[in-house]
């Protein structure tokens, strides 16, 4: 027998649909130098990059695919700023490219041109300005 009354599950439902409703804030993280580091709203790796948006999400890329890109959305960015994406090739750094951040918002992306030398595990560094890890992509390139 279910203890349970309806109106207590229509509360908990409620209770629920609002917790869930409640916009997330960021932090945005003080640097030592005293500017703020952008907040990191969502980071991928994709196909491609159209009209400035992710597209065909995937952590397996084919060689033959040609290019492998890491897509990141900083949101909010309070001043101009430098963002980097490291690739790393079994854990060395095979490129490190510098990509500037500016206000309020800002969506930046970077690619790998792909070689049949490059076939193995991969991961991706976005790190900000002062070299703090914001997040690591993992991902792997096959034949």
């Amino acid at each position: 027998m279910n203890s349970i009354t309806p109106t207590v599950r229509i509360l908990f439902l409620f209770i629920v649909l609002v917790f869930f409703s409640l916009p997330v804030t960021a932090e945005q993280k003080e640097t030592p130098n005293g500017t703020t580091s952008p907040t990191l709203k969502k980071a991928v790796m994709c196909e491609s990059v159209q009209d400035g948006l992710p597209v065909d999400q995937t952590i397996v890329f084919d060689v033959s695919k040609g290019s492998a890109y890491c897509w990141s959305d900083f949101d909010p960015v309070s001043e101009d700023g430098i963002i980097y994406h490291k690739w790393y090739r079994n854990g060395e750094l095979i490129s490190s490219l510098k990509l500037a951040v500016h206000p309020p918002r800002w969506a930046a992306y970077s690619s790998l041109r792909l070689r049949h030398a490059d076939v193995g595990p991969w991961s991706l560094d976005i790190t900000n300005e002062n070299g703090e890890i914001v997040k690591t992509l993992r991902f792997s390139i096959t034949e």
